[in-house]
C-alpha cells in the first residue's frame, strides 16, 4: 500500500503529506529490518518539493530506504525545475528515484485518459504516454546533464516506447537543437 500513498485522491494536499510523513515513519518503526534483508522505498510528496526535502531530510539516510517512490503523470513533468533540488537531494544520498505510473483518479488530469472505456486501452495507451512524456521532458530539459549522478527507476512503464522515443528525439533534435536545455 505504500507506494500507492502518493495517488491519494484527497486534493487536500497537507493531508496527503501527513499520510506520506505517517507512512514513512511506520515502515521506519515497524517495517524495515536491515539485518534482515527487509528494505523499503521513502514516499516522497511530488505536489509539495519543500516537503519532499524535508522527508529527504529526516530519512534519505536511514539504511533501511533504498529508493524514493512517487509517480509519473501527464501533469506535472518530472522536467520542471522545482524538483531539481529533490534530484540533487536524492543523488547527493545515491537514493534512486522510482517512478509508477499515476494513480486513481487520473483521468482529471488526462483528456486522452478520460475518453478511454476499456482497461486494454489504458493500458496499451495512457501508460507509456505518462513514461513517454516524463522521460522525454527529463532528457529534453536537462535533468540528467545536471544530475549525472542521478538514478531514475520506472517500473510498469513498458518498454516498447524506447526505439520511438529515441529515433524521433534524434529527428527532432535536428531540426531545432537550440530549444534543449543543458545545465
Amino acid at each position: 500500500a505504500g507506494t500507492h500513498l502518493p495517488f491519494v485522491g484527497s486534493r487536500f494536499h497537507p493531508v496527503r503529506e501527513a499520510l506520506m510523513r505517517a507512512y514513512n515513519d511506520y515502515v521506519v518503526d515497524n517495517v524495515v529490518d536491515v539485518e534482515n534483508g527487509v528494505y523499503a522505498s521513502l514516499v516522497l510528496p511530488k505536489r509539495n518539493p519543500e516537503r519532499a526535502l524535508d522527508e529527504l531530510d529526516r530519512h534519505g539516510d536511514h539504511p533501511g530506504f533504498v529508493a524514493a517512490q512517487n509517480w509519473y503523470a501527464p501533469n506535472r513533468l518530472w522536467g520542471d525545475a522545482k524538483f531539481d533540488p529533490i534530484f540533487e537531494r536524492l543523488a547527493e544520498l545515491d537514493l534512486p528515484l522510482c517512478l509508477h505510473v499515476g494513480g486513481v483518479p487520473r483521468a482529471r488530469y488526462d483528456l486522452v485518459e478520460d475518453s478511454m472505456e476499456t482497461y486494454p486501452e489504458y493500458m496499451v495507451t495512457n501508460v507509456g504516454h505518462q513514461v513517454l512524456a516524463n522521460v522525454t521532458n527529463m532528457v529534453f530539459t536537462g535533468v540528467f546533464e545536471r544530475y549525472p549522478d542521478l538514478n531514475v527507476v520506472l517500473q510498469e512503464g513498458g518498454v516498447n516506447w524506447i526505439p520511438y522515443a529515441a529515433y524521433r528525439g534524434d529527428e527532432v533534435y535536428q531540426v531545432g537543437p537550440e530549444d534543449v536545455r543543458y545545465a
